[in-house]
């Protein structure tokens, strides 16, 4: 009778510690920061091309990403943006820089090619991942991300047109989903503390 008490105890903690091990686990998968749900059906897979040769969602998991669209004639919004991103991961740590992949995406298809775009994302820093796009590429990204960008006439001016585009910060987890946009990431905490959420 003892030793079937015994047994029957020694299953049943067998049992809770798999348990519990099993719920640890896979909460430990589970994402660190709170989403709303707001960005559940924004995102998704893509093909753009960089220098190197073409990019997709896939090369930039494994590590948070923060994506900007813009393009490079853009005279003031989007360097002003770039440069608030480097500034705010400076403060975080300068190591942060190579944990994380930094995304501008040019929404010009055309006037911006790859070369173009890379010496451009160079420009504010060299570990930017700058991408370049077809019409068809750049309409099939930014119709997945929200992304709104449109062609603007400049009469007397030798650049001929402008580019309208959504001004926003898009912080994609490793896992290549969206966890949060951002307009201001200056002034706005969250951006920060997602981050470094996301770094843990």
């Amino acid at each position: 009778m003892k030793n079937q008490f015994g047994r029957l105890a020694l299953t049943l903690l067998l049992f809770l510690a798999v348990f519990l091990g099993s719920r640890y686990y896979y909460q430990s998968l589970e994402p660190k920061v709170e989403t709303s749900g707001l960005y559940d059906h924004l995102g998704g897979d893509f093909t753009l091309t960089h220098i190197s040769g073409d990019k997709s969602l896939k090369d930039l998991k494994g590590k948070p990403s923060v994506l900007y669209f813009g393009f490079t004639s853009c005279p003031d919004i989007c360097p002003l943006s770039l440069n608030k991103l480097n500034k705010v991961i400076d403060k975080i740590g300068p190591k942060t820089h190579g944990l994380i992949n930094k995304v501008f995406i040019s929404v010009d298809y055309k006037r911006d090619d790859p070369k173009k775009v890379d010496e451009y994302g160079r420009y504010f820093s060299d570990d930017f991942i700058s991408l370049a796009g077809s019409e068809e590429q750049i309409k099939d990204i930014t119709k997945k991300y929200a992304v709104h960008f449109e062609f603007v006439p400049l009469k007397d001016s030798a650049l001929g047109y402008t580019v309208d585009h959504t001004s926003r910060f898009y912080l994609l987890g490793a896992d290549g989903k969206i966890v949060n946009t951002y307009s201001d990431i200056i002034n706005d905490p969250k951006f920060t503390n997602d981050l470094k959420e996301l770094l843990k």
